[in-house]
């Protein structure tokens, strides 16, 4: 697995988090919420207003800032950079000095239509905060047709990091293929293009898919690290925007007292930690 992973991940990341990341994945806005999240492992979160960075530094906490400006505020409306890049602009002068600034949230899943605008955008951050991660999520896939997604991705907004989800447990039990599938191509796609990935993950039962067993999350962190995955998102981890029976962060702001809730993180928060050693070496 150490073989796999060199081979994987050590290629031209200009993005370089002090240990190995594990993104707790949704909005804190709060002191309660993102001091709950360091008790899981938890390093890095998305996403944040820049009121909170101050919070996040104390807790050491890496933090993808939030603007409503810059961001549609649907995952299914489209990004405009003529809407956007004046507040990004604004943003990135007020905050990219500050310690706990990860990255700028740009986009959630965005179509192909909406490539050209994003990489205005990215070009905009990579301009003004070199090193920190214009961040957009993808959508998964498999074939040839997501082999040109990516592509064109990459083509179009030169990102410094693929980052995408990847949902594979069905409420019936099983786990889909295309898990595996997708990993294998955006690996090969991360290699072709000389970048980092990561994988969002699903932490909470959510729409069509099954609760995480402390199997399941196991299957998915260690596939994921298997295929030279960069990071660990986990999706939802706080639960205030869309209440999710069980988050590990509930809608109060508060952990999760579920001994179940616990015990399902800890076996990828675990997998996250022992590669933070292989990151040193």
């Amino acid at each position: 697995m150490i073989r796999i992973l060199v081979e994987g991940v050590a290629v031209g990341d200009d993005l370089k988090p002090s240990s190995f990341p594990i993104m707790g994945w949704d909005y804190a806005d709060d002191e309660p919420t993102p001091r709950s999240i360091p008790e899981c492992g938890i390093n890095c979160v998305a996403f944040v207003p820049e009121t909170a960075l101050d919070i996040c530094q104390r807790l050491s906490l890496e933090a993808i800032v939030h603007d409503p400006a810059i961001t549609p505020a649907r995952w299914d409306q489209p990004f405009r950079s003529a809407d956007s890049i004046a507040a990004l602009t604004a943003l990135v002068k007020r905050v990219n000095g500050h310690p706990a600034v990860m990255g700028y949230h740009l986009k959630d899943e965005p179509g192909p239509d909406q490539f050209a605008e994003l990489g205005k955008a990215v070009a905009e951050v990579r301009k003004l905060a070199p090193g920190k991660w214009p961040y957009i999520n993808l959508t998964p896939g498999m074939g040839e047709g997501y082999d040109g997604f990516l592509d064109d991705f990459v083509k179009q907004c030169h990102p410094t990091i693929l980052c995408e989800d990847n949902y594979p447990l069905g409420q019936d039990g099983r786990y889909s293929y295309v898990y595996w599938a997708n990993l294998a191509q955006v690996r090969i796609a991360a290699l072709r293009h000389r970048l980092p990935f990561w994988t969002n993950t699903l932490s909470v039962a959510r729409m069509t898919y099954a609760e995480p067993t402390p199997a399941s999350l196991r299957l998915q962190v260690l596939g994921a690290l298997v295929y030279g995955d960069r990071g660990i998102c986990y999706s939802k981890f706080i639960s205030r925007e869309l209440p999710i029976l069980e988050a590990p962060i509930l809608a109060t702001g508060e952990a999760a007292r579920s001994t179940r809730s616990s015990r399902r993180l800890r076996p990828g928060i675990s997998c996250g930690r022992c590669l933070r050693c292989l990151s040193r070496s």
